[in-house]
């Protein structure tokens, strides 16, 4: 999870329509989200909204980071429309999340603080600015993706690809999405394995250069080039991987940052 920027001032068409807040009025009049929703649920998976939410996460999920663009997706709330019906059309309230982690997260939200914030009529006029407010109030435990930089606090297992926390807050929307899960660490996993296997390849033909120096098979300039030349590799690899791990458009970037940020041995 890495923080992503949205607009909340600037929502897509569909969910400042005339349809839309007549819908909005109509729920929060029953204060509930309605039981027969897929008339109600559309209006948040309108074609507008979906774009914004993809370009805005490039593609990826907003929990876990897996790429999405071939896959079915979900409008996720992070406030779960169940508990906090007037915001199931608030800009600030959706998210972008793969088909796991939504069914994982489902309507968890745990607060510190001894009572959820109320629907009042003055939040329509910053109906989709309601979270910043809300989540100092609640003290909410779920990390919100478009508002929270948590990224340093996070540990990965490199070699497992496992994820890890060092506060409560971390731990609960790991615990929720279960981004520990087989499948999210295996595709962490595969990006350190394919970065390893190259650095080791690389100190692998070094040593090879070596032995045929020390079996006089080369002369003492032609293993200085070659070294030269696997050390320039080695530097354009280094060079690759932390332009990749600055990519917002590939995938596990928090994990990536990780590696550049926590192992030295390869960056000198």
């Amino acid at each position: 999870m890495h923080k992503v920027n949205k607009d909340f001032s600037n929502p897509p068409a569909s969910l400042e329509s005339e349809e839309t807040n007549k819908l909005r009025t109509e729920i929060i009049k029953g204060k509930k989200y309605p039981d027969k929703m897929k008339e109600f649920d559309k209006k948040y998976k309108r074609e507008d909204i979906k774009e914004a939410l993809t370009e805005i996460y490039n593609y990826k999920c907003a929990y876990c980071e897996k790429n999405i663009k071939d896959t079915y997706f979900h409008i996720d709330h992070y406030r779960p429309k169940s508990i906090y019906y007037w915001q199931v059309y608030s800009w600030d309230n959706l998210l972008l999340c793969c088909e796991k982690c939504n069914k994982k997260k489902g309507d968890k939200f745990e607060i510190e603080a001894k009572k959820r914030v109320e629907f009042e009529k003055s939040h329509l006029n910053r109906i989709h600015n309601l979270t910043p407010g809300y989540n100092k109030t609640e003290r909410a435990l779920m990390i919100h993706p478009e508002l929270e930089d948590i990224e340093n606090k996070l540990i990965f297992d490199i070699e497992t690809g496992n994820i890890r926390y060092e506060d409560h807050r971390c731990q609960y929307t790991i615990d929720c999405c279960k981004m520990y899960r087989k499948e999210a660490n295996s595709n962490r996993k595969k990006i350190w394995d394919g970065f390893y296997k190259k650095v080791s390849d690389i100190f692998y033909r070094i040593s090879v250069h070596k032995k045929y120096y020390k079996e006089e098979k080369i002369d003492a300039n032609e293993f200085e080039r070659k070294r030269s030349e696997e050390f320039i590799r080695l530097k354009d690899l280094i060079g690759y991987f932390i332009k990749d791990a600055y990519n917002s458009n590939n995938e596990y970037l928090a994990f990536r940052r990780y590696i550049v940020r926590n192992h030295k041995l390869f960056l000198t």
